[in-house]
């Protein structure tokens, strides 16, 4: 993350290390309907493995949940492979139930997702709605 401005990161590479770190920072709610409508998609586009979203780790590996969201959530804009309907579906309602949990309205963090990555990444507490405050302060200074 130290790299993100340097002249040698690419634009595409610093936008897909964003959205990893806004994963990886948060707490994700992977339910089962997120895991039935996109099993498939999981393992196909995002190298998951069976029961990815399962909590259990009794040998105590990164949780894969975040990464496979992160991935799904990459792949529901892929034009030229796409996710399955219902898959693509059920990120975007995942993505807007953690929003409405951490007091931020859905439409806010749908379009500032790269804006909370970058300047936000160390406020995840889910009653920080001074998310708001910090976004519009940095947009203000530029």
């Amino acid at each position: 993350m130290r790299s993100l401005d340097s002249a040698d990161m690419n634009k595409d590479c610093e936008q897909r290390l964003l959205e990893v770190q806004y994963f990886m920072a948060r707490d994700w709610t992977l339910d089962p309907q997120l895991y039935q409508a996109c099993q498939q998609d999981a393992k196909e586009k995002c190298g998951a493995v069976d029961d990815w979203w399962m909590k259990s780790n009794p040998n105590h590996l990164v949780d894969p949940g975040p990464a496979v969201l992160a991935c799904l959530y990459r792949n529901a804009y892929d034009e030229a492979s796409p996710l399955a309907a219902n898959c693509s579906m059920n990120v975007r309602r995942v993505l807007h139930t953690r929003a409405l949990r951490v007091n931020l309205m859905p439409e806010l963090e749908e379009a500032c997702r790269p804006a909370l990555s970058e300047y936000c990444s160390r406020k995840t507490d889910p009653t920080m709605h001074i998310i708001s405050y910090i976004l519009s302060s940095f947009f203000a200074q530029r």
